[in-house]
């Protein structure tokens, strides 16, 4: 790039070209000429800071039209490497803090909209650099705008946390998390953040490679419970989550004693006393984990299973539902931990669940959440029984649950779609018992909710696709039906989807081309198996068409769909050329 070109930049503030000249000479290869550029960029905002300090007016007049054209180049630098990232970051802030120094009347509102870009990028990088000269200003709102960005910044990156997403170097951005949180401790507008500090030492400890380094984290993390005011305790299952953090400690240092056990399980009975979410599910865990290290013979392990059948009576005698409660925390827990358990303890779990099932049969509620619980729990115990008459009165029991909460529930959109699943399997058992009569009774059944709930409903994406494909399921297992006219209604619900979903979901293009295919008419079908593959492949995936993999129906058309897709994959490009995901500006480089 000639320096002309450098000073037009300049002249005109034009991030477009700027931004199209890095990205040119990176396409050239042209790395030694693209970083001469970058620092060329930089030194300007340099030489105005230098400017300004020696008190040169018209450098501080030009700073409001630079920082407009830094903000737009932004996203180039943030591009650009952790290097220039960080330079650019410390350029920035300094004349976003010289120019706070002009008139407070045009200050504030600029100081506002510039911290609503910074919140919206969770750039907490930023918002710390200037935090520490805003706070000192003289104006209440502006102080307060700080704090709220950076407060919504961290919980932002708490939440990072618990769904996993902490970058390349999870330890770094755990650390730095802390660091933010303390900061925002020393505010004094927030409180002891015990039960969030308690998080970010609880996976550092899992994250941390040495024995050391853990031993401090869950160190910490119980040092949090001392902090605790009475008023936090009771909204954030203080007992439950000291009980796991104890355990943790015990199972660390490997004094799983009666001593350490006993003291779990009395901040466990405290939970259960306080109607604790997590107490149930922490004494599980517990109860496992002490199963894993000891087997059933332990008197640990009989200890803990004594008090969990007193416990289980007495919330059964405070409300008959919290048999459910008790029955689902079991079946989520041995299926999140089905490979470490032994399959003695995952049939004893099974056969309690089983057996205190049956009391829910008459359960009266009019809570529609409640109702589809227990609809879902008769479902799944029917899908662990073997074809049988209970497994049967099983599926008609949650059938019941079932279409009480469709007529009692507001939004019943993904409701059909669950009761339709159950009928499916109430209707097949009737049908390989030889009792086609019942069968189609239930059809016609399901047809009225499924018509009731769309006349609620209208035009629903879900609510059509799941009607539709209900009305493929009766042409196919209906004796007293007319199969060509469910057919086309099937097909009119399809349109309705796919123009509700506007080219997003496939599934209606699927139903359609599956209902040609039934009709007879292949090319038709053919269309939207070619349109799929157009709107849900891109550079790097093609889409496999797995939706109906195990369906009959569109034999006649595999041979066009292993055409489609081995004629994709030649455009797909490597998933390695993908960039990676990035997590914000906190991520930078310590010195």
């Amino acid at each position: 790039m000639k320096p002309s070109d450098l000073d037009r930049i300049f002249e005109t503030r034009d991030a477009e070209l700027f931004c199209g000249a890095i990205t040119k000479l990176y396409n050239e290869k042209a790395f030694a000429a693209r970083t001469r550029l970058l620092n060329a960029f930089q030194e300007r905002a340099r030489d105005l800071l230098l400017a300004m300090d020696i008190g040169d007016t018209e450098a501080e007049s030009i700073i409001r039209a630079d920082l407009d054209f830094f903000e737009k180049c932004y996203s180039v630098f943030q591009d650009e490497g952790a290097w220039v990232w960080y330079s650019w970051q410390q350029v920035r802030v300094e004349l976003l803090r010289k120019y706070f120094e002009t008139d407070a009347s045009e200050r504030d509102p600029y100081f506002r909209s510039r911290l609503e870009t910074l919140a919206d990028r969770e750039d907490l990088g930023n918002i710390r650099f200037l935090a520490d000269d805003i706070l000192d200003m003289e104006c209440p709102e502006n102080r307060e705008a700080v704090i709220d960005a950076l407060h919504d910044c961290v919980y932002q990156y708490l939440y990072d946390i618990h769904c996993g997403k902490m970058g390349d170097d999870p330890i770094f951005f755990l650390e730095e998390v802390l660091d933010n949180l303390a900061y925002l401790e020393e505010l004094e507008r927030e409180g002891p953040l015990c039960e969030e500090k308690l998080q970010v030492y609880l996976v550092l400890f899992k994250k941390y490679p040495d024995r050391e380094r853990k031993r401090v984290a869950i160190e910490k993390a119980l040092e949090q419970f001392d902090h605790w005011d009475e008023a936090t305790k009771k909204k954030d299952d203080f007992h439950s989550q000291r009980a796991e953090a104890l355990f943790k400690y015990a199972k660390f240092e490997n004094r799983l004693d009666h001593e350490v056990v006993g003291e779990i399980m009395d901040e466990l009975e405290r939970a259960f006393a306080t109607e604790e979410d997590l107490a149930l599910r922490q004494f599980l865990q517990l109860k496992y984990d002490l199963w894993i290290a000891f087997g059933e013979d332990k008197a640990l392990v009989k200890t803990l299973e004594t008090f969990e059948k007193r416990q289980f009576e007495k919330d059964k005698e405070k409300d008959l539902y919290n048999i459910l409660e008790w029955i689902n925390a079991k079946r989520d827990l041995t299926e999140w931990m089905r490979k470490e358990l032994p399959d003695a303890l995952i049939q004893r779990e099974k056969l309690m669940m089983a057996m205190a099932l049956p009391d829910l049969t008459d359960y009266k509620t009019e809570s529609p959440g409640r109702l589809g619980a227990l609809g879902n729990a008769f479902y799944k115990q029917a899908l662990e029984m073997p074809e049988c008459l209970q497994q049967y009165r099983y599926f008609c029991r949650a059938l019941g649950f079932l279409t009480k909460q469709i007529h009692l529930a507001e939004d019943k959109r993904y409701l059909v779609y669950t009761y339709g699943k159950v009928m499916r399997k109430a209707v097949q058992y009737l049908k390989n018992k030889g009792e086609d009569i019942i069968a189609d009774r239930y059809l016609n059944s399901a047809l009225s909710e499924f018509e009731r709930s769309y006349q609620a409903i209208g035009k629903d994406l879900s609510m059509c696709l799941h009607y539709a494909d209900f009305l493929l399921f009766v042409a196919e297992k209906g004796v007293d039906f007319d199969a060509p006219q469910l057919w086309k209604r099937a097909g009119d619900f399809y349109r309705i989807a796919k123009g509700e979903g506007d080219t997003f979901y496939s599934q209606p293009y699927i139903g359609l081309a599956k209902v040609a295919l039934l009709q007879g008419d292949r090319p038709t079908a053919e269309e939207y198996l070619r349109t799929c593959d157009e709107l849900f492949s891109n550079e790097y995936h093609a889409y496999d068409f797995k939706e109906f993999a195990n369906d009959s129906v569109f034999d006649p058309v595999r041979d066009l769909i292993k055409q489609l897709i081995e004629a994709r994959r030649k455009l797909v490009r490597p998933t390695t050329d993908m960039v990676p995901e990035r997590y914000g500006s906190m991520l930078v480089p310590k010195k």
